[in-house]
């Protein structure tokens, strides 16, 4: 008896450490699924106005470096972006000219990470809090996963202050409202914080 015991505690035991392994993975409420599978999301967006009501910090910024860790458990794979901050659109105006770790479940050379930031480019990127502890704490998950991706097509680095400046949608979900291309001047959707 004691035996048996014993298995269904490690069954039970192995129940609660996948668990706490999917939630953790899924701080954010945003980054949802594995690494290995394909991305699904709980909230799909209808316009600008929603994406920039749930960011924390809506940033236009160039990726300087990158980074692959397993950081938080053993199995799971995150890319960290160094985003170097030129302006910031919404939120904490401290932020610009700093550099923001920028989080995302996956890597670029995995098939289901499509939406992994390239480096050297620049982002509109609409940001969340991680949610995690300690030093994890002051890093950042993209809202909506790929939603709060926008990228700079055509402008040079000089205008990113410009009102004109353009970016398109980095990688559209099938069922989302958002608008394939936003300017500067609309990235705050109403509210028009800039």
């Amino acid at each position: 008896m004691f035996h048996t015991f014993k298995s269904q505690s490690l069954v039970i035991a192995i129940g609660v450490v996948i668990l706490a392994t999917a939630t953790a993975c899924t701080t954010s409420g945003d980054e949802l699924g594995d690494a290995g599978s394909s991305m699904s999301r709980v909230r799909l967006y209808d316009s600008i106005e929603e994406l920039a009501a749930d960011s924390a910090l809506i940033v236009v910024g160039t990726v300087e470096s990158q980074l692959v860790t397993a950081d938080i458990d053993p199995i799971t794979d995150f890319t960290l972006s160094t985003l170097q901050v030129m302006a910031v659109v919404s939120g904490d105006r401290s932020f610009e000219g700093q550099a923001v770790t920028v989080r995302q479940v996956g890597f670029k050379e995995e098939s289901a990470s499509p939406e992994i930031l390239d480096k050297g480019e620049i982002y509109l990127l609409y940001l969340t809090p991680s949610g995690l502890d300690g030093e994890l704490a002051e890093q950042y998950y993209v809202t909506g996963a790929n939603a709060g991706i926008y990228i700079s097509v055509g402008n040079d680095k000089g205008v990113m202050n410009d009102e004109r400046a353009t970016f398109v949608q980095y990688s559209p979900q099938e069922g989302e409202s958002l608008p394939s291309e936003v300017r500067l001047s609309e990235a705050a959707g109403s509210s028009g914080e800039r």
